[in-house]
């Protein structure tokens, strides 16, 4: 009996932020359907969907959070020689003594999804370089697929490192216009290159959670701590912690008040849900009842409870994606260049907002018309599931793997 051929792909797949592992899910998916197993493989080297802490102990993650920022260096010059000597002298061998063996017994190697192809300290930089560098010595072809660029640009040894990897690239497909302008140009002239929506939009796919069993009066707020926003738009960067709680506080009362129930949402980063106790907290002090939704601690429970509501506010953007895959109305807040982008890949700019709503007084009024009645899902969705999908199948042919 012939067996299925085997494609290695790497992602931040066990990330906290369980965006990411969706993102490999559908992956998944989309190879399977081309007659290929998939091996996950973590390139921070997670070994799968754990929890990091308590998720009833937020003030335990504040501390070891500001213990990190402490033991890292301010300086970006500095982080970023911080990264490179770490990786030289401890990780890489570490890392390498892991991924060999994977390699070399894999068909193809796949670096996927997410917004890999960045300029933050090195930290995937140096790592995809060193996959690819494996993937050449033992012989096995290599794609890139459905990744995010970095829009603030590269510098001279990222851009190295960068384009050394993808080099030796059979096929390479990004998620948005803006990725392929800044990608296209440090490639082969051989390399097939491709542009589709996030792989996440395949998300009905893999499972049988719909918005058939969510209530029309239930919205969904999806939040982040306010560091986001203050590091990424400039126009926000005195934005005050408290100035962010308020606008939830605000945001929540008014929709309540207006008849709705609210449950608050995270991704699954710690961090993401010591802010959403505190709103929540705030909330119940002011007579105000609603729901926090516990911290997910894999994909499916981040899937089980965005199906849950018919209309979602969000900070992160594959919340959004997830959501409004699923059938819900969803407005994007948007914090970085990579959520417009995203967003308008599909036709679906409109369900971006601007980060200034933050300072809105009345946002409620605000968001009304945008998140609106449920309405069916437009056309959209499946000829950017359609685009996904030749891709899926183009990567796979590239690399010798379609069925």
């Amino acid at each position: 009996m012939k067996t299925s051929p085997t494609a290695l792909v790497f992602g931040e797949f066990y990330s906290p932020n369980l965006g990411d592992g969706v993102i490999y899910r559908c992956e998944e998916k989309l190879f399977a359907d081309c007659g290929v197993s998939v091996v996950p493989v973590d390139l921070s080297g997670r070994p799968g969907w754990e929890t990091i802490v308590d998720q009833e102990m937020p003030e335990k993650v504040g501390f070891l959070h500001k213990l990190a920022g402490l033991a890292m260096p301010k300086s970006r010059t500095l982080r970023r020689m911080y990264s490179c000597i770490r990786w030289f002298l401890v990780r890489r061998r570490q890392q390498s003594r892991v991924w060999q063996p994977l390699i070399q017994s894999a068909d193809a190697v796949v670096i996927g999804g997410g917004q890999l192809l960045t300029d933050m300290n090195f930290g995937f930089a140096l790592r995809i370089h060193e996959v690819a560098r494996l993937a050449r010595r033992n012989g096995k072809p290599l794609a890139f697929f459905g990744c995010g660029v970095g829009l603030n640009g590269w510098d001279f040894i990222t851009r190295w490192l960068y384009r050394s990897a993808l080099k030796h690239a059979r096929y390479v497909s990004v998620r948005d216009d803006a990725s392929a302008q800044i990608l296209k140009p440090q490639l082969e002239v051989s390399c097939r290159f491709g542009v589709h929506p996030d792989p996440a939009f395949y998300v009905d796919r893999i499972t049988a959670n719909r918005q058939g069993g969510a209530k029309p009066d239930c919205i969904g707020f999806n939040i982040q701590p306010a560091q986001h926003f203050r590091s990424f738009v400039p126009r926000l960067s005195q934005l005050s912690d408290l100035d962010y709680l308020d606008f939830w506080f605000k945001l929540i009362r008014d929709a309540c008040a207006a008849g709705n129930s609210a449950i608050v949402l995270t991704n699954g980063e710690p961090l993401d849900y010591a802010v959403a106790l505190r709103l929540v907290g705030k909330l119940a002090d002011n007579g105000i009842s609603v729901e926090l939704g516990r911290r997910p601690q894999s994909p499916g429970e981040l899937l089980e409870q965005l199906a849950g509501v018919s209309r979602l506010v969000c900070t992160r953007m594959h919340a959004g994606i997830i959501a409004y895959g699923l059938g819900a109305n969803v407005a994007a807040i948007s914090w970085d260049k990579k959520v417009v982008g995203v967003w308008q890949a599909v036709g679906l700019g409109g369900n971006v907002v601007p980060p200034e709503v933050l300072l809105l007084d009345d946002p409620w009024e605000y968001f009304l018309p945008r998140i609106g009645l449920v309405k069916e899902q437009p056309a959209s969705l499946t000829h950017a599931q359609e685009q996904i999908v030749i891709s899926a199948r183009a990567c796979m042919a590239s690399l010798g793997l379609a069925q």
